[in-house]
């Protein structure tokens, strides 16, 4: 992740504008959008404003990079895990998920585990949690990549007819 990756993350989880957090700063908003687009950098001066801005540290803000290369690691440790490895790869990708929620690869991530999780599954409760998390997680990528480069469509539909046939079984034993 960039720093304009980390100003965009902070400051939609302040549910700032950029005009707003430019207006913060005194500078434009056009370059906030510079920043955060990555076709320009912020004055080193702007630093301390603008993690103040933001409601974190200085070393919040120059360290996002690291803690995302951190749950990267943690992918490809868990990827390296001999055997079943799902469990613990839905873990990563929803750990790093609580912290970089608009991310498109960990959301994909997390529903292909939670979806694998789910064909694995004896136990139709179990299975019902995994596909509905895969959904969600499904749903969410669907909703942040309209252009569908990972198949969150296909992958939400596949999940919600799953979901429905369980339902429907589920009602016919009982």
């Amino acid at each position: 992740m960039t720093i304009g990756e980390s100003i965009r993350h902070h400051r939609k989880k302040l549910n700032l504008t950029q005009a707003q957090l430019a207006e913060r700063l005194k500078v434009t908003p056009q370059a906030v959008s510079k920043w955060e687009s990555g076709t320009g950098l912020p004055d080193l001066s702007m630093a301390a404003p603008l993690a103040r801005a933001l409601g974190i540290t200085t070393d919040e803000l120059l360290r996002f990079g690291e803690r995302y290369r951190e749950f990267e690691e943690r992918w490809e440790q868990a990827l390296q895990t001999p055997g079943d490895n799902d469990p613990l790869l839905l873990q990563v990708a929803e750990d790093a998920l609580r912290e970089f929620h608009w991310d498109k690869p960990f959301m994909y991530r997390a529903a292909m585990a939670a979806k694998f999780l789910s064909e694995r599954a004896e136990d139709p409760a179990l299975r019902e949690e995994y596909l509905g998390r895969a959904a969600a997680h499904a749903q969410c990528l669907r909703e942040n990549d309209p252009e569908d480069h990972y198949g969150g469509r296909r992958l939400y539909q596949a999940c919600k007819r799953e979901l429905e046939e369980l339902w429907a079984r589920k009602k016919e034993n009982s």
